[in-house]
């Protein structure tokens, strides 16, 4: 069950479970690599709409797959609690208990270019060394 995971807060150190952070309805942005443009962008858009989303009583939090780039995401991209999935079993809840790998197919396609190049355009950039990714 979702509530039993256990998560590592980024801004303490400290381990809690997931019911401590999701006791009130809370917005979960799913991040699977903090270095990924592409999960900056959607992170620095999502934000814009911070303010109506508190103040319609809902906490944002991040849950990353990876720690490898998180201290760049906060002041840049996400204003909120951000927690580690050190287990990664959030991600594996969210496919049917598996970690999915992205293939060098699924990562070289034309929407992923597409994609990328918008994020680009937009000024979004982070740590994009290509290796076989967990998705």
């Amino acid at each position: 069950m979702v509530l039993d995971i256990a998560l590592k807060d980024l801004a303490t150190g400290q381990s809690v479970f997931a019911r401590d952070v999701l006791s009130k309805p809370t917005l979960v942005l799913a991040v699977r690599r903090p270095g990924c443009p592409l999960c900056r962008e959607q992170a620095a858009k999502l934000s814009v709409f911070r303010r109506d989303i508190r103040k319609c009583g809902i906490d944002m939090i991040a849950v990353f797959k990876e720690e490898l780039g998180t201290e760049e995401f906060k002041p840049t991209f996400w204003r909120d609690a951000m927690y580690l999935d050190t287990n990664r079993d959030f991600y594996k809840l969210l496919h049917g208990g598996k970690i999915n790998k992205a293939s060098m197919f699924s990562l070289l396609s034309t929407n992923m270019f597409a994609v990328g190049k918008r994020a680009s355009a937009d000024g979004y950039t982070g740590n994009v060394t290509v290796y076989l990714v967990d998705f």
